[in-house]
């Protein structure tokens, strides 16, 4: 769903357009003296500017009274993992998500409204890279949510790797190292790292032997 300034944005721009050639078209209706075609068009400059000066109002409110709310991440996750098990991608791999939360517990952390859309395409992201460097067949890869102090929401996205496989991947020239995936095997490393920042979140990836851990600290 498009956010309501985003939306208002998006439609007074046209109008906006409309207004411009109704306006070239008065002075092309002057030349030829047509009164009528003139009234038409003070009419569609007139019902444009009204709608564009409600729109510009919605946005300066909405500006204003943007606030911080609580958002459920437990729920967020839910929802998000019952759309992503159904992905083809996901199918294809034949892993699945798990979220190994207690639901008696709540999971709830202040955010921005407009922060929100960000998290989730962070989260997203995190959850397909957790797929794409899963090595084991008819795997899960599990969710998880701590708290941490001062208020801190931590999630944690282990998948799991065939040690075996990741192996015979090496050539016989290359060391095996203890942790050789990091944040830089991420795909998508610099939008993340963005959008990230924009939420004031900090997140790592790294390798602790036969599992990739994904953490998101919010």
């Amino acid at each position: 769903m498009i956010e309501m300034n985003i939306l208002a944005h998006e439609i007074i721009n046209p109008l906006n357009i409309i207004v411009g050639c109704a306006e070239l078209s008065k002075v092309e209706t002057g030349i030829l003296k047509n009164n009528k075609i003139a009234s038409y068009l003070n009419t569609i400059v007139s019902q444009s500017m009204k709608c564009c000066q409600l729109l510009e109002q919605q946005i300066k409110e909405q500006k204003e009274t943007m606030h911080t709310s609580l958002l459920d991440l437990n729920a967020l996750l839910l929802t998000m993992i019952n759309s992503l098990n159904d992905h083809p991608f996901v199918t294809s791999s034949k892993n699945k998500f798990i979220l190994e939360n207690d639901p008696s517990n709540s999971y709830n952390t202040l955010m921005l409204n407009e922060n929100k859309c960000y998290l989730k395409i962070v989260i997203n992201n995190m959850l397909m890279n957790a797929v794409k460097h899963s090595s084991c067949a008819n795997g899960t890869i599990n969710i998880s949510i701590q708290h941490l102090p001062q208020n801190k929401l931590e999630l944690k996205i282990v998948n799991y790797i065939d040690i075996d496989i990741e192996s015979k991947n090496k050539t016989t020239t290359q060391q095996t190292e203890e942790h050789y995936f990091t944040k830089s095997n991420f795909l998508g490393l610099n939008i993340i790292d963005s959008l990230a920042n924009k939420i004031n979140a900090d997140w790592n990836m790294i390798q602790d032997h036969n599992s990739i851990i994904t953490s998101l600290i919010i």
